[in-house]
């Protein structure tokens, strides 16, 4: 908590250390209900887990408040939704494996047991270059916790302000980018066994179809979300949050929403490359983001003509260089890949709906209060677009009853 300018997040991080474990085997037994095909059981205890993050937390921060604890051990109090619905999640998951593959699993044993070291390499092979991807994400996370606000102070910013700064962007407009990237990484979680199956099955067929569905998805939801936060960041942000935090932060997650179109297009590669047994580009692909990232927003940040929107600007540039590298590696590799096609038509589509807001409210929009309006933009955009999104067939019911008939399992 010292190292990264902020000692008074230490209760915090003394709270969260037992997610670790509690994280480590949830993995595990996520990945293996995924290979199985099992996407209820993995849905439920996210689900489970969201929720008790959030009202444990919240039960949690007004029990502090109300033996008038210090602010950063309420604030440490609010970590525990987070330990306890990691635990009872990763417990469900469990429950869930022992009661449907029990005997499965007992009668594969013996099979397995004579390979156990082979099948130990195969999957450190496959692991390590994903697990030093993510360490690599991690990484700039925690560097850019310590690196922001310290540069901002280097500026000549106060330490309390400084940290103010930092807290807006980490709450206001970091999380819509997370917000992003919960809804992409589903899809790529459910395209890496199709994809793995068709290529372990030598089906090019199967895994070019499943490839432009997943692009198409992809697409469907991350163009909208980037237009969103480019055109209308005030109007969501005021939303949820105070009006003056808003305000500050509407030009953090405009940059942002560049970045939103670079890891939708990034998550989409980096699964053909790991499904391809090509892992280990995967990671290359994150490490560079990573370094490409780092020096921009150590200079940028600490210029008084940049200051904090040298941090989302260097987290775009960073997904830029990714996807671009992963994109070459894909090509390298063989892999066609119908990105730009399918982004086409959801980009044409929230245009013509930008523009069918931006029309009503000036005729409309004056009968409305603030928030009022900024609900109506919102509202008006997603239905124009999910209109127009059937219209143009990008959404349609014979698509999505197709892709249910998909194998769930490639067991």
């Amino acid at each position: 908590a010292r190292w990264i300018g902020s000692p008074n997040a230490a209760p915090s991080i003394l709270l969260i250390s037992p997610c670790l474990l509690m994280v480590s085997l949830g993995g595990v037994y996520r990945g293996y209900l995924v290979a199985k095909g099992d996407f209820s059981t993995t849905a439920i205890a996210s689900l489970i887990e969201a929720g008790a993050k959030l009202i444990l937390g919240l039960l949690f921060i007004i029990l502090g408040k109300a033996i008038s604890l210090p602010l950063e051990w309420v604030c440490a109090l609010s970590v525990l939704g987070i330990v306890i619905g990691t635990f009872v999640s990763s417990i469900y998951l469990k429950i869930n494996i022992k009661i449907k593959n029990q005997d499965q699993i007992l009668k594969q044993f013996n099979f397995y047991r004579g390979e156990k070291k082979n099948i130990q390499m195969q999957i450190l092979r496959i692991a390590m270059p994903i697990t030093f991807g993510s360490i690599a994400a991690g990484i700039s996370s925690l560097v850019d916790l310590s690196m922001i606000i310290k540069r901002l102070e280097f500026s000549g910013i106060g330490v309390e302000k400084a940290t103010a700064i930092y807290g807006n962007y980490t709450t206001l407009a970091v999380p819509m980018l997370q917000v992003a990237s919960a809804l992409l990484a589903p899809i790529s979680v459910v395209l890496l066994p199709h994809l793995s199956s068709a290529r372990a099955d030598r089906k090019r067929d199967g895994f070019d179809f499943m490839l432009s569905i997943g692009c198409e998805m992809s697409a469907f939801v991350s163009v909208p979300l980037a237009f969103i936060f480019f055109f209308f960041p005030k109007n969501l942000l005021s939303m949820l949050f105070p009006e003056s935090s808003a305000s500050l932060a509407a030009p953090l997650l405009r940059v942002l929403s560049i970045g939103v179109l670079s890891l939708s297009m990034l998550f989409i590669l980096n699964t053909i490359l790991e499904a391809s047994g090509r892992a280990s580009l995967q990671m290359g692909s994150m490490l560079i983001g990573v370094l490409v990232k780092m020096p921009i927003s150590y200079f940028l940040i600490s210029n008084p003509n940049y200051g904090i929107l040298g941090a989302p600007i260097g987290t775009v540039v960073g997904y830029v260089v990714s996807m671009l590298f992963s994109w070459i590696c894909c090509g390298a590799s063989g892999i066609s890949s119908t990105l730009l096609k399918t982004y086409l038509r959801p980009f044409l589509n929230s245009a013509i709906s930008v523009l069918c807001v931006g029309a009503l409210l000036y005729i409309f929009g004056q009968n409305f209060n603030s928030w009022g309006r900024n609900f109506l933009t919102l509202f008006l955009f997603g239905s124009f677009y999910l209109l127009l999104s059937y219209l143009f067939g990008v959404l349609r019911i014979e698509k999505i009853k197709k892709i249910a008939k998909q194998p769930k399992s490639i067991a």
